[in-house]
């Protein structure tokens, strides 16, 4: 069986304090285990980055300089 990871499995194994995160690193580990393909697209790669690279008041994540993908460069808010 193949399993396409959502955007939010992405996004939920980079936050370490949020609730879903260990279900997420787990499941995605068991899936691994068992020898099933795990995939995700361009378009999940995408909102992905749109997520964590958008100002952090706009994003309801976390703050920039804790996302993945910080650039760290400021925002000017437009």
């Amino acid at each position: 069986m193949s399993i396409l990871a959502d955007t939010n499995i992405l996004l939920r194994r980079t936050q370490p304090n949020h609730p879903s995160h260990t279900l997420a690193v787990e499941n995605v580990a068991k899936l691994l285990a068992a020898g099933e393909p795990v995939y995700f697209t361009l378009q999940n790669m995408s909102e992905f980055w749109n997520v964590t690279t958008r100002p952090a008041a706009n994003n309801g994540w976390v703050s920039p300089s804790h996302s993945p993908c910080a650039s760290g460069r400021k925002s000017n808010g437009s």
